[in-house]
């Protein structure tokens, strides 16, 4: 990767992370959207984690980028459920990380 796609590819990641962490918050007060409160924060970990191991080049990072993609996928099923404008703007987040982490995958 160059590092204009590294930076890129960090910035979606992080702006996932912070979208399913406002997700998350919004959730914790709903009692039926337990599910989707826990899958946002596995979800903003693992984008963050993959941020991580994309800035130190980790020969590991590829496969992370893998359960990346398919965890953003689990969270924005999860959270098209949902009708608040926070889970909408999720479920966003995670397309956009998908494509990112696939592309950085490759």
């Amino acid at each position: 990767m160059t590092d204009e796609q590294t930076d890129a590819c960090a910035a979606v990641c992080l702006a996932c992370a912070e979208a399913c962490e406002r997700c998350a918050d919004a959730c914790a007060s709903a009692a039926r959207r337990v599910d989707c409160r826990e899958r946002c924060i596995d979800c903003a970990e693992l984008c963050r984690l993959s941020v991580s191991f994309l800035s130190r080049r980790s020969s590991f990072a590829s496969q992370l980028f893998q359960q990346c993609a398919r965890t953003c996928a689990s969270c924005a099923a999860l959270c098209s459920q949902n009708d608040s404008a926070l889970c909408r703007a999720c479920v966003d987040a995670c397309h956009a990380c998908i494509r990112e982490c696939r592309r950085a995958a490759a």
